[in-house]
């Protein structure tokens, strides 16, 4: 497979499967502090940056210098930390960076029902779906219409249950046609005359 397309996929599917197992949980448990949600996601950044930047290190250096892995994996780094030291800062802001971070997923996808277009691929349309629903959850969550707590942690569970879920779905639709479009247009995406 090729090399370019392995990354596409490994750097998308970590974040993704992060973002679905923390809807899982706040479905299964809402009422999980917001402290406890603060110190599960500072561990989740704090991996997936050490990832980051582990892939980093392991990448050949023409590779490392366009991904941005060190950059991203120290940023991230620096986030869970404060995640962890300081979650009393987060816990208020929460419904709205988790709306934000949705809203971010929709723009992925966005990207990703232009990238199929683009290589002319037949389901194109379902990542813009995808991104249609997630904005929309998004923006719900910002206006917080719930009248309890744990009805709105329920439903910010499902949203980011959904998100991450469609995130990895939409990567593999999206490199097997990425790949299909390289292999039919010559290996590099481009006619050859």
């Amino acid at each position: 497979m090729n090399p370019k397309l392995v990354h596409f996929v490994s750097e998308s599917i970590p974040g993704s499967a992060l973002s679905a197992a923390l809807g899982m949980i706040l479905l299964v448990w809402p009422s999980l502090s917001g402290q406890m949600i603060c110190y599960g996601l500072g561990i989740g950044i704090l991996l997936f940056g050490a990832y980051r930047i582990i892939g980093y290190f392991r990448s050949a250096p023409a590779d490392a210098a366009v991904r941005n892995g060190l950059s991203s994996g120290i940023l991230m780094l620096a986030l869970a930390l404060f995640l962890l030291l300081r979650p009393e800062l987060i816990i208020s802001m929460l419904p709205s960076l988790f709306g934000l971070f949705l809203i971010m997923g929709a723009a992925r996808e966005v990207q990703s029902a232009c990238d199929l277009y683009r290589m002319a691929a037949p389901r194109w349309f379902l990542p813009l779906i995808g991104a249609i629903v997630q904005a929309v959850l998004g923006l719900i969550i910002f206006w917080n219409p719930f009248s309890t707590a744990l009805t709105f942690m329920r439903f910010i569970g499902v949203s980011l249950l959904l998100e991450g879920t469609s995130q990895i779905v939409f990567s593999a639709l999206t490199s097997r046609s990425r790949k299909g479009y390289v292999s039919y247009k010559g290996g590099d995406g481009k006619t050859s005359n």
